[in-house]
Order: C-alpha cells, then sequence, then structure tokens
C-alpha cells in the first residue's frame, strides 16, 4: 500500500511540473512572438540568431533573479536589502558583459545593425533598459510565486485544522457512546431485576 501511495505521488508530482513548464514555455513563445512583431514594425526584421542569443540572455537573466538570488536574500533577514542592491549590481554588470560579447560576435560575423559601437549612449540605456526590465518581470514572477505558495499552505493547513476537528468530534462521540452504553445495560439489569422480583 505504501508502495503504490508513493507512485501516486510521484506521478501527480511529475504531471505538475510537467504542467508547470508547460505554461512557462507558451507564456515565453506568447511574449517573444509579441516582441519580434513589435520589433520587426518598429525596426524592420531582423535575422533569427540575433533574437535567439539575446532572449537566451534575457531568459536566463529573469530566472537567475527569481530562483537564486531573491530566494537567498529573504532567508537571511540582517543583510537582505546589501544583499539584493549588490547582487543586483553584480547581474547589471554580467549583463552588460554578456550583450558586450555577443555584440562583438555579431560584428565579427557582419550582422550591419552591430557595426556601430557598443559604448553609445542610446545602447547602453537601451541594454540598461532590457536588463531593469527583465529583473522587474523577475522580482514580480518570484513574489507572485511566493504569494501563491504562502495561500496553498494556508488551504492545506485549513484542510489539517478540519480533519483534526473531525478527529476529535468523533472522539468525543465516541466516549459519549461509551459512557451511554453501560447505563443502558446497567437500566436495563436493574430492571429485569425488579420485574423478576415482582
Amino acid at each position: 500500500m505504501p508502495d503504490l501511495l508513493y507512485e501516486i505521488r510521484l506521478k501527480n508530482s511529475l504531471s505538475n511540473i510537467r504542467e508547470a513548464y508547460g505554461i512557462h514555455i507558451l507564456c515565453w513563445i506568447i511574449f517573444i512572438l509579441y516582441e519580434m512583431s513589435m520589433t520587426t514594425m518598429i525596426n524592420g526584421f531582423r535575422p533569427f540568431t540575433i533574437y535567439v542569443l539575446f532572449y537566451i540572455l534575457n531568459i536566463s537573466l529573469f530566472y537567475f533573479h527569481s530562483t537564486v538570488v531573491l530566494k537567498k536574500a529573504f532567508t537571511n533577514s540582517i543583510f537582505t536589502i546589501l544583499y539584493i542592491i549588490l547582487s543586483t549590481l553584480l547581474e547589471l554588470l554580467s549583463y552588460f558583459l554578456l550583450t558586450y560579447i555577443i555584440t562583438v560576435i555579431l560584428k565579427k560575423t557582419g550582422y550591419q545593425q552591430y557595426q556601430t559601437s557598443f559604448f553609445t549612449r542610446l545602447y547602453m540605456s537601451v541594454t540598461l533598459w532590457r536588463a531593469i526590465y527583465f529583473i522587474s518581470f523577475a522580482t514580480g514572477y518570484y513574489f507572485l510565486l511566493r504569494y501563491f505558495q504562502r495561500k496553498k499552505k494556508m488551504f492545506q493547513q485549513d484542510i489539517e485544522n478540519e480533519k483534526l476537528k473531525n478527529d476529535v468530534l468523533r472522539a468525543e462521540q465516541d466516549f459519549l457512546r461509551a459512557q451511554i452504553n453501560p447505563h443502558l445495560l446497567f437500566n436495563t439489569l436493574s430492571f429485569i431485576k425488579y420485574a423478576a422480583k415482582k
């Protein structure tokens, strides 16, 4: 029986994981298609390689910030603000460095959009905006996830409390039944004794 319960729980958790990954992939596909269509309308069509490289970087920043930086930030309350500031600055620096590397690679492969210098004010401000944009999304995602986890935990706690109340009620009923039965038996025997004497 325990093996069967373990198997059922494992199947449920695997289906939950598959469902969560599916939702993430679907959301990213919709987001990327939306951004690609907007970029194409404004700047014209860009090669697919550019989108792949930069979206790998952006999605990595999103998940790194939400699953690594923020998860560790709320474990120690004393240094939380300092940790978040320093780690976010390090993320921004890393993002700039990786964007620069991607830009150099694209320049060397001959993409016309990347023949201008990386260190122009416009390019730097767009890069900073993109980094802050995905870090903000990651922060919102993290707090939304925490909110739903807290709600789920409270719901499970309520279910456990109801089970405990039902168990207490059942125990009280059994106790009352146990008290009533001897009295009934005693009264029945007393009636029989009284009737026999008569």
